[in-house]
């Protein structure tokens, strides 16, 4: 190893999630930046990662990879290299990820101001659902706040999930499952109010009060109920709950 996470350059490694080997064709601890050529199914990948990323993802097996040379593969590499690298600075070096269940987030235009417009979906119909989004709301408003965004609202969408079929029917058939998606609720925030927030004294579930409320019907209401009824709701969230 070439210092504390970066392996030597060639090392072989295996991905833990599916074990599939690849070789490090670039370890730089300057810029915290490691690749990997992955060859999987014929299709040559560069994949780029921190070292904490690496740590994480890769096991470093015994031995380097076999010594090849091939000019046309190294300069096709090193053009998907800078590529990549410059994806994943642009998308990575500030630390910050949309959560997986952020479905899409855009701007529009609203009544001629523009918007940052996020759509968050619910675990499910519960309390700890509900606890979950309103953790990730603030995450999301403050990364629009340090990138200076300059759009003058914005509003969170949340939905949810609700499934049916399954089984079999009276005659023994079995019946097709299904997903339908509705809205559970939408809260505005005003930016300028969020530039006001004092972030080290606010807590996740206290950010709630702030935006205003769009109720959408017995889903939504269903799950912020039960959120409201524990007594963390009711002394962090009181205002929000009051519109449920």
């Amino acid at each position: 190893m070439t210092s504390t996470g970066f392996p030597e350059k060639g090392r072989q490694v295996k991905r833990k999630a599916d074990g599939l080997t690849g070789e490090v064709c670039e370890s730089d601890p300057s810029r915290d930046v490691v690749a990997v050529h992955l060859s999987a199914r014929g299709a040559h990948k560069i994949i780029v990662c921190s070292s904490e990323e690496f740590v994480r993802d890769w096991d470093v097996t015994v031995g380097t990879a076999p010594k090849r040379i091939n000019y046309k593969q190294a300069i096709i590499a090193s053009v998907i290299l800078g590529i990549c690298f410059f994806i994943w600075l642009k998308s990575c070096v500030g630390g910050f990820t949309y959560p997986s269940d952020v479905l899409d987030h855009k701007i529009s235009v609203v009544n001629g101001s523009t918007e940052f417009d996020v759509t968050i979906k619910l675990e499910g119909w519960n309390a700890g659902s509900v606890y979950h989004v309103a953790g990730e709301i603030p995450d999301v408003v403050k990364h629009e706040l340090e990138e200076g965004s300059q759009e003058q609202s914005i509003l969170f969408r949340i939905v949810g999930d609700v499934h049916s079929g399954g089984g079999n029917d009276d005659y023994g058939n079995p019946m097709p499952e299904s997903s339908t998606t509705f809205n559970a609720f939408n809260i505005r925030y005003s930016m300028d109010d969020m530039k006001k927030v004092n972030w080290d004294h606010m807590s996740g579930i206290g950010l709630l009060n702030l935006g205003s409320v769009t109720r959408f019907g017995s889903y939504g209401d269903n799950a912020v109920q039960s959120y409201c009824e524990k007594s963390l709701a009711q002394t962090y969230s009181h205002d929000f709950c009051a519109n449920f």
